[in-house]
């Protein structure tokens, strides 16, 4: 409702949301980065040591998911949905086609933890490439009562 009334209070909006939904979630991928191996290893023992490694491998992964939220949300509000498609079809084919890199270079979980961060990444930064892209002409809508 608020993005269909005035556009520019959505935009407004959205940027506070990004920004206080990014600082706990980097939060938990920095303390994911860090302490995953001990955290794995006080919970679960020695023998689970590998998970402490995918861990780390996707401790940014919470962050940039919940950010590429924020620009899906932005997308579907702001009447984006064919550009929101055409995002999470090319998000698809990049997540098979980096697997089956990784596939020929390290062990399938491992390049399973690491494709994840990566699509994420992808997903996001094509989310903001749209939102720079699309934002003047956003707010250039008229406000609507």
């Amino acid at each position: 409702k608020l993005a269909a009334r005035s556009p520019r209070a959505g935009i407004e909006f959205l940027q506070k949301r990004v920004f206080w939904v990014i600082v706990p979630f980097l939060a938990i991928s920095l303390g994911l980065l860090v302490f995953a191996p001990w955290i794995v290893r006080i919970i679960f023992g020695k023998q689970f040591g590998e998970s402490g490694i995918l861990l780390r491998l996707m401790a940014f992964t919470p962050c940039l998911y919940i950010t590429s939220m924020c620009f899906g949300n932005y997308m579907l509000a702001f009447g984006f949905q064919k550009e929101w498609a055409r995002i999470t079809i090319r998000v698809t084919v990049l997540n098979f086609l980096v697997l089956a890199g990784l596939l020929l270079v390290m062990t399938p979980a491992r390049a399973v933890a690491l494709t994840t961060s990566v699509i994420d990444l992808a997903s996001l930064l094509w989310g903001v490439l749209l939102y720079r892209r699309t934002v003047g002409e956003v707010l250039a809508r008229p406000v609507t009562t």
